[in-house]
């Protein structure tokens, strides 16, 4: 399992820190900052130190290990906190401990795909303007039956995935599939429907297979009693290495020289979809 890190805070979006000051059980006012860099006990002293001498701070507190930075105080600035510690030279953001969080990282473990940080994850955090916070529920939906072979070069596959009873809006979703994929869609579906919905009811799409996009910020409503249609677009290309893995590989045994679902990206495809959506009702899986 990779490191997940924190990294590519976009201070604009913060864009009234003072939202994160809390009232302490003493009548003081709390703000935690999370801070990024500090990595020895000399770092911690110079950036504890720093924030006592701003106007209203009594103290602060940074734990090494969480990168966690309490400050404690009356008539506290938030934003001069923030700027005096990104002044020292570290990275710094409000932080607020009941705040949900959505992460997906997904390895792939392919010859030809290049991998600089040999398995390490990195996750962008940003914080939504909304006030409150909720938990999303998934859906995970894959298409195990592909076949992508020399006499059928560009084949479809797809379907369709019902939601549970209710309304449903989607809030973010990710296609994926292997170096034979051209292109992955994702419709809103009305769970009745046995051919792919039109192209207005689309609502995801990506021609990328290597760093598939992750469309985030999205608001579709799903039909009641519906739920998502998604297709997966392939084409067969020459295997670099001949036919012979692929056919070990192949549940019929075919000749044909097909590529089949299964894990190794040289040999083998995917068709995933990876959705989050709210009001969370269930985890939702389609095989």
């Amino acid at each position: 399992m990779g490191a997940i890190g924190l990294s590519g805070f976009r201070p604009e979006l913060a864009d009234d820190p003072s939202r994160y000051l809390k009232e302490t059980s003493a009548g003081e006012e709390r703000f935690d900052v999370l801070v990024k860099g500090a990595r020895c006990a000399g770092c911690i002293a110079k950036i504890e130190r720093g924030v006592k001498a701003v106007p209203g701070v009594r103290e602060g507190r940074l734990n090494l290990s969480t990168g966690k930075l309490v400050v404690t105080g009356k008539s506290l600035k938030p934003e001069t906190i923030l700027r005096y510690i990104r002044d020292l030279g570290y990275d710094a953001q409000p932080f607020d401990a009941g705040e949900m969080l959505m992460l997906q990282i997904h390895y792939v473990n392919a010859a030809t795909q290049d991998t600089p940080f040999k398995g390490r994850g990195g996750a962008n955090l940003h914080r939504s303007h909304d006030g409150d916070t909720m938990e999303l529920g998934t859906l995970f939906a894959t298409q195990q039956n592909i076949r992508i072979c020399r006499s059928n070069p560009t084949p479809t596959y797809g379907g369709g995935c019902s939601m549970p009873q209710g309304t449903h809006t989607v809030a973010a979703a990710n296609g994926h599939f292997h170096s034979r994929g051209r292109r992955f869609s994702i419709y809103a579906w009305d769970g009745v429907s046995t051919s792919r919905p039109p192209d207005s009811a689309r609502f995801y799409q990506s021609e990328a297979w290597a760093e598939p996009d992750m469309a985030t910020g999205l608001d579709v409503q799903l039909p009641q009693g519906g739920g998502i249609y998604w297709t997966c677009e392939y084409q067969w290309t020459e295997p670099a290495d001949g036919c012979e893995a692929l056919q070990a590989a192949d549940p019929q045994h075919s000749t044909d020289c097909c590529y089949t679902f299964g894990p190794k990206v040289e040999t083998s495809e995917h068709c995933n979809v990876f959705l989050y959506y709210w009001p969370k009702t269930a985890d939702v899986t389609c095989f």
